[in-house]
């Protein structure tokens, strides 16, 4: 009875543009504004992209919910330090 993942390998910048884009319009609605930085640096990642996109899409979401109005919930991918350590075991690379 436990998740079953389908991991492959895809490149994290444009999988999180294409996120980032998808999820404007919710944040548009609070008129708030989607900031990801440190996109571009993940490069390659071996994850399974469907259910990591739904743990995303449902981060984001509440980030858009319970942020006040004209606020910018951000995604910022450190680059050093223990979070650095474990986005990097996330993503497999």
């Amino acid at each position: 009875g436990g998740v079953e993942l389908d991991p492959e390998d895809f490149d994290a910048g444009p999988f999180l543009t294409s996120l980032r884009d998808g999820m404007t319009p919710q944040a548009q609605e609070r008129t708030n504004r989607l900031e990801f930085t440190g996109i571009e640096k993940l490069g390659t990642v071996f994850n399974d992209k469907g259910r990591l996109q739904q743990v995303l899409v449902n981060l984001i979401s509440n980030a858009c919910k319970f942020t006040a109005r004209q606020a910018q919930p951000a995604i910022k991918l450190p680059e050093t330090g223990p979070m650095a350590a474990m986005l990097k075991k996330l993503f497999g690379k």
